[in-house]
């Protein structure tokens, strides 16, 4: 009933741990590989087993690839989760139950901002902007039926417009990497490359983009009680460290 894409580009260096995620968790995802990608992506993912498409846009950013994608799957609904998120179980068990109903609606999921503290080795959540029931922070709609939605290549839409959309319970949640995958200016390279092509857009996720904006007691940082994922933390962490050391050599 539904078909879970990674969209990915270039992630050679830091993808290993999610790949074998997935595998341990036996999903089945099915990983859009964006045409500009250079490096060995995309011989890893198949060394997974793993499928792959490729996928096209007209701009350098994932909305873009929106179309390519629902293009590329033949289930009635698609989820997708970027290269650098994971969904929780209780996102994917959510899942098949929405995707069994009538409603055709999109539905968003609350999405959790990572931060990794090398030193402690401990796993945190972010808390900034969580306005009310935690359902309200940070919801990315991300489940959608292809045919029953108009795409649009806006920057920091889901790639369609959203008329109406439903949230998912509070449980069914993304965890997002992207701060530990990525150093304070890799992070503002990121908001840099937003700016360019939407100031005002940009503008509205400064602060999820670049943390470090902010005073950390903003955050109100939570620890992640998960041991299995404080060590996918800390594995991704150290690729992403040990690439930067060797980009800079």
């Amino acid at each position: 009933m539904a078909t879970l894409v990674v969209p990915t580009v270039n992630s050679e260096r830091w993808l290993e741990p999610f790949l074998e995620f997935y595998r341990a968790a036996e999903l089945d995802p099915v990983y859009a590989i964006d045409a500009r990608t250079s490096d060995g992506t995309r011989e890893l993912i198949e060394s997974h087993g793993l499928r792959t498409i490729e996928v096209r846009g007209g701009a350098e950013r994932v909305e873009a690839l929106m179309p390519a994608i629902a293009a590329g799957i033949t289930t009635p609904w698609c989820l997708r989760i970027d290269d650098d998120e994971l969904p929780t179980a209780e996102l994917i068990a959510s899942v098949g139950r929405i995707a069994g109903g009538e409603d055709a609606a999109p539905v968003a999921f609350a999405r959790a901002q990572l931060h990794y503290d090398a030193a402690t080795a401990a796993l945190e959540r972010s808390h900034f902007i969580a306005y009310g029931p935690d359902a309200a922070f940070d919801c990315q709609t991300r489940l959608f039926r292809p045919l029953a939605v108009q795409f649009t290549e806006r920057l920091h839409s889901p790639g369609f417009e959203v008329v109406r959309r439903r949230l998912a319970p509070t449980e069914a949640q993304i965890l997002h990497f992207d701060w530990v995958l990525r150093s304070k200016v890799q992070r503002g390279a990121k908001l840099a490359r937003y700016e360019s092509q939407s100031a005002d857009l940009a503008s509205q996720c400064r602060h999820f983009t670049v943390p470090d904006l902010i005073p950390p007691a903003w955050h109100i940082f939570d620890a992640v009680p998960s041991p299995r994922l404080m060590a996918f933390a800390r594995s991704i962490h150290l690729l992403a460290e040990r690439a930067a050391g060797l980009g800079s050599g």
